[in-house]
């Protein structure tokens, strides 16, 4: 080898390298590698990958002045966000969720509907925006927390240290490397009437299976 490898060596004897690479779970790229051996990195890094920001607000009808006022406003980064009602909740209130993940905390929500003892009509809305407001005076809150949220970088290089592979994504990440007609790590091979001759199934899964079969013999 003519370079330093900082993350983990893989094929130092084989022919051809085969990788498969996952972010979140999802298959993102495959390729074929003959500069062997390889060199594969998997870094930790921050990623605002996709990030929605998200403005939650609520207003006030005041019958008596006929007034429409701003009460609350709240904003929040993530993929999804939305309202959780709940008949524990007073004035048909709804929890602000973002990420399956309550904001601030249990006793915050906003209204709904008529309020008989105020005289006031409240409505709470949703929508995404562009960016979380440099100040927050008043009634507004922020949840900052997640607009940069935990991902991996995933970098490759071959024999010669030179890169053949660069990409950043959500966590978690995985590289699947198969050298020559091996399977990847966590796979088991097994024979097939099929090019190439042989099928890589997953350990894990092929091993659950067996369980579930022995349990109903």
């Amino acid at each position: 080898m003519t370079f330093k490898c900082s993350g983990e060596l893989h094929c130092e004897n084989s022919a051809e390298a085969k990788l498969t690479i996952y972010f979140e779970e999802k298959k993102q790229d495959e390729f074929k590698v003959k500069q062997l051996p390889i060199c594969v990195e998997e870094n930790q890094v921050n990623t605002s990958i996709d990030i929605k920001v998200f403005r939650f607000w609520s207003e006030e009808f005041d019958h008596d002045s006929n007034e429409i006022n701003i009460i609350f406003e709240h904003y929040a980064c993530g993929y999804n966000a939305t309202y959780d009602s709940s008949n524990e909740l007073a004035n048909n209130g709804a929890y602000l969720i973002v990420d399956e993940e309550i904001q601030n905390d249990a006793s915050y929500y906003y209204w709904s509907g008529f309020d008989e003892g105020r005289n006031k009509t409240y409505y709470r809305y949703l929508e995404e925006v562009d960016k979380i407001p440099e100040t927050s005076e008043g009634s507004l809150t922020v949840n900052d927390k997640n607009c940069i949220l935990e991902g991996c970088e995933i970098i490759v290089y071959d024999k010669d240290g030179k890169q053949l592979y660069q990409n950043t994504g959500k966590s978690p990440c995985n590289v699947e490397i198969a050298c020559d007609d091996d399977c990847p790590k966590g796979y088991l091979k097994c024979e097939s009437n099929k090019y190439p001759g042989y099928c890589c199934l997953p350990c894990k899964d092929t091993a659950s299976k067996i369980r579930d079969l022995g349990n109903k013999l």
